[in-house]
């Protein structure tokens, strides 16, 4: 009696998902004009370069052990996080004082990425995002 591994004629699938978590370090380069400026309001733009650095990757899921099994075809993988990613940053801010100490700011902005965090990117148009920053300022 000797051992042997017999493979059966039946495709079955496996569908493993891995996650991973990538964490860039933004470095903008902002400069702003407040064309609009009171003693409670101040409203104005402000444009320029933001730099994303590559930081860490961590996986967050298990790695693919197959064991046994004999793979076939691998499909879907995602390409790897580039190191450097380039925006460019355009947004309108408004700041409102509170009292003598205490601001707050609200800033809606675009940016354009000049090239894909992804090593390969599936697409040929450029990605573009939209978001919205807020802040309390103390001043001391």
């Amino acid at each position: 009696m000797t051992r042997q591994d017999v493979w059966d004629s039946l495709l079955k699938l496996d569908n493993p998902k891995v996650v991973k978590r990538y964490t860039y370090l933004q470095i903008p380069m902002i400069m702003g004009y407040d064309f609009l400026q009171s003693d409670k309001i101040s409203v104005g733009v402000r444009v320029g370069p933001v730099m994303s650095v590559l930081i860490t990757t961590k996986q967050l899921s298990d790695s693919y052990d197959p064991g046994q099994k004999r793979i076939i075809r691998i499909n879907d993988i995602s390409p790897g996080q580039v190191s450097l990613n380039w925006q460019a940053m355009a947004g309108l801010n408004a700041a409102f004082r509170l009292t003598e100490a205490l601001q707050v700011e609200i800033e809606p902005s675009v940016r354009y990425y000049f090239n894909s965090v992804y090593e390969k990117p599936a697409t040929t148009w450029k990605p573009w995002s939209v978001g919205i920053r807020a802040a309390f300022l103390v001043n001391l």
